[in-house]
């Protein structure tokens, strides 16, 4: 069973008046309006490549929907050191640099000036200001061993880090749906 059928299908359990979108799929620049061409109340954004977030953030802001944007979970071990804080304001998270360097650079998102903190994105981050361990050299290829499929390359996460990550952006999903007056990140903009 796909995991969007199973997760569809325990979110009807909980409660079955909510509207839920099963889409199989990867969000790419060229795809994302097709994807997202539903009326949503806060979209949680847990995408592993820059240029589908960078799109993902845009398309929000344009569309005056709240965006709660996951950084990189790869290379942490420690969940006491998530944080929540604007795009704008993080540190320590590569993946999400690279995103709000982009939004900058491509779509007129504020900039900072004469050493002064740069306005807010209004997309509320999660991420981790503990430093990345890099993987060591037991999950390179050797000469008898090609790396395919699944594999140990790269940073690698755990399951300690990837969960609270997910409660955290959860939390703030929950917390913009049923607090009228809580800040609804994209709708300022």
């Amino acid at each position: 069973k796909a995991k969007i059928t199973a997760m569809h299908e325990r979110i009807m359990r909980i409660n079955p008046k909510c509207v839920v979108h099963e889409i199989e799929d990867f969000v790419t620049v060229e795809n994302i309006a097709a994807l997202l061409d539903f009326k949503c109340d806060v979209i949680v954004d847990c995408i592993d490549d820059a240029k589908a977030k960078v799109a993902l953030a845009a398309f929000c802001k344009t569309q005056k929907i709240p965006l709660i944007m996951v950084g990189s979970a790869g290379g942490r071990l420690d969940p006491t050191r998530i944080q929540v804080t604007d795009l704008a304001y993080v540190s320590g998270d590569r993946l999400l640099a690279k995103v709000r360097n982009q939004l900058r650079r491509d779509y007129q998102f504020p900039k900072a000036t004469n050493n002064k903190k740069s306005a807010k994105f209004y997309i509320q981050a999660v991420y981790s200001d503990e430093p990345a361990i890099k993987p060591d050299a037991t999950c390179d290829a050797t000469e008898h061993h090609a790396i395919t499929g699944l594999n140990c390359a790269g940073y690698g996460s755990s399951v300690c880090v990837t969960a609270p990550f997910g409660f955290t952006a959860a939390q703030l999903a929950i917390q913009c749906i049923t607090q009228s007056t809580s800040v609804q990140p994209s709708l300022k903009m």
